[in-house]
């Protein structure tokens, strides 16, 4: 993973979700290059996690419009250098992802809808979104969801300085980025202010 990738990785996995890094897309009839997707993530409704006791909260950016009471498929896709819009979470990825999820048998549907929309429910359990992720913001709606990569900084940057329990859990984080965030985040905290 590039830093923008890890980011993006530890972003969701702080938000409680199950993320799975550089899913391989085979070439087949309905994909014409091999590819990958950055992430795909995974995130059930009843996620709760103590540290120091209090009970983590989630980036208020993601709610609404991920509805956390239903089962959450995310397809992420992660920039840092250029990239053209039109090219961002093409259809062959989706529809990949879509049915890598799982979550339906017949995922007719969902791809349908994920072609111009940011997400799409399935029945009363599940919701899948594209998310995209960029070191630029962007100034027009596209049918995806977009966090700039700056504020992913911030939050986990937020986040390990709110919990004094991430310093001493770092060497736990197979991340040497996230153990470096989390270094930076006690000094900031040892610093007198």
């Amino acid at each position: 993973m590039n830093y923008g990738e890890g980011l993006g990785y530890w972003y969701l996995r702080l938000n409680g979700f199950f993320p799975l890094t550089n899913f391989v897309l085979h070439k087949a009839s309905e994909v014409k290059y091999s590819s990958d997707c950055d992430i795909i993530a995974i995130r059930t409704p009843h996620v709760k996690e103590k540290i120091g006791g209090m009970l983590i909260d989630r980036d208020k950016e993601l709610e609404p419009p991920l509805d956390f009471s239903r089962t959450v498929g995310l397809i992420c896709e992660v920039k840092t250098g250029d990239f053209e819009v039109a090219k961002v979470l093409d259809s062959e990825k989706v529809n990949a992802a879509v049915d890598r999820l799982g979550f339906v048998e017949d995922s007719t549907e969902a791809r349908d809808l994920l072609r111009t929309q940011k997400y799409c429910l399935l029945g009363n359990q599940y919701q899948i979104a594209k998310l995209f992720i960029a070191d630029r913001r962007l100034h027009i709606d596209r049918p995806f969801l977009f966090l700039p990569l700056e504020h992913i900084q911030e939050f986990i940057k937020h986040r390990f300085e709110q919990y004094e329990e991430k310093f001493r859990d770092r060497v736990y984080f197979n991340s040497e980025l996230i153990q470096y965030l989390t270094w930076e985040a006690e000094l900031k905290r040892r610093r007198p202010t």
